[in-house]
Formats: structure tokens, sequence, C-alpha cells
């Protein structure tokens, strides 16, 4: 019985030697553990920090986008109404060609096509 007792007392010191080592593996994965944690709270802390900036920018990208669309939108309106006071310019100049053309085909003096001429230009 007293190798009994020893051959256990032996398999005890080795069961206490395994624990020990599986305690100490376990409390450094936790300090590791809790070191992660710290930088992740500093990380999300720092992004936490940034979402006012950002929120801003949002703002401002919003704005400035409506800004542009109004500009667009009278560009537009600038462009549609040119391109119809150039229709009436060419029909204006395109009257007054035919008129000279008339007066040129009706033989009219040379005078009335020169007033006609600086009339067009």
């Amino acid at each position: 019985t007293r190798t009994r007792l020893a051959d256990e007392a032996v398999e005890a010191d080795k069961m206490r030697v395994r624990l020990t080592d599986e305690l100490e593996e376990a409390t450094t994965a936790a300090a590791e553990s809790e070191e992660a944690l710290g930088k992740a709270t500093k990380e999300l802390e720092a992004v936490g920090a940034k979402v006012p900036e950002l929120e801003a920018l949002v703002a401002e990208l919003k704005e400035a986008a409506e800004e542009h669309e109004q500009v667009t939108k009278d560009a537009d309106e600038a462009a549609e109404k040119m391109e119809d006071e150039m229709e009436g310019l060419r029909d204006q100049i395109e009257a007054k060609v035919a008129e000279l053309a008339k007066v040129i085909e009706d033989g009219e003096p040379a005078k009335e096509m020169e007033r006609m001429a600086a009339k067009i230009a």
C-alpha cells in the first residue's frame, strides 16, 4: 500500500503541476484578452470621437450636392433661354436676308442695299 500511496502521490503531484501550468496559461490568456479589449475600447472611442466630424462632412456634402443641382438647373434654363434667343436672332437674320434678296431682285438702288446690310450687321 505504501507503493500505491506513493504512486498516487506522484500522480497527484503531476496533476497539480499540470493544473498549475493550465492556470498560468489561462491567466496569461486572460491578461492578453484584457489588453486586446483595452486596445479595442480605445479604438472604438477614437472612432466614436470622429462620428460628429463625419456627420458634419456628410451634411456639407449634401449641401454641396443641392447647390450643384441648383446650379445645373440654372445653367440648363440659361442655355434654353439663350437657344431661344439665338433662334429668334436667326429668324430675324433670315428675314433681313430675304428682304435684302428681294431688294436686289427688285433692283432697288445700292443705297437701300447698304442700309439693309447695316441693319443686319
